[in-house]
């Protein structure tokens, strides 16, 4: 079979002694696919320290099925999650234990696909903030009013994600 070529092929060798012996012999080669990961892209949201981070997966040429990805988180070593379901070009994974608040980078090393074939992505990631949980930087003061009178309080807050609301 060619270099490109998926599926199953007979082979057959044959042997000659040059003095009329002979002898053959057949057997099937099976070459499975590797998935492709040309079209392959991800996005992760900012989190809280402490917060699972979400990496959405984009890749319209996987099949349904699932998938084991592999990936770094900037500076640590290659992790593994498995079974990731991909319906339609999309599927997503957690990353858990993300516990300093700081800027990281996700990218994906490794696509694997349920016979165990796999391609590499090169370039493939995304930036990821990780920020300090919110914080109550201004504490209101205790106050006492009559009834019927009103009063202003204050309070102020930092860090989260996103616009952060008060109760």
């Amino acid at each position: 079979p060619t270099a490109s070529f998926s599926g199953t092929a007979s082979i057959q060798v044959a042997t000659n002694d040059g003095n009329g012996g002979t002898d053959s012999k057949s057997f099937d080669i099976t070459v499975k696919e590797a998935p492709d990961v040309s079209n392959l892209s991800i996005a992760v949201a900012d989190i809280c320290v402490a917060g699972d981070a979400t990496v959405d997966i984009t890749i319209s040429s996987l099949t349904d099925g699932d998938y084991t990805f592999k990936y770094t988180v900037e500076g640590g070593s290659e992790q593994t999650v498995s079974s990731v379901a991909m319906t339609s070009g999309s599927g997503s994974f957690a990353i858990s234990g993300l516990s300093a608040a700081t800027a990281t980078t996700i990218a994906i090393t490794e696509v694997i696909n349920s016979n165990s074939c796999s391609s590499s992505p090169s370039g493939v990631n995304d930036d990821l903030n990780v920020n300090a949980d919110p914080s109550i930087s201004t504490q209101p003061v205790s106050v006492t009013e009559c009834v019927g009178t009103s009063t202003n309080l204050s309070v102020a807050a930092t860090g989260g994600v996103g616009a952060l609301t008060y109760q």
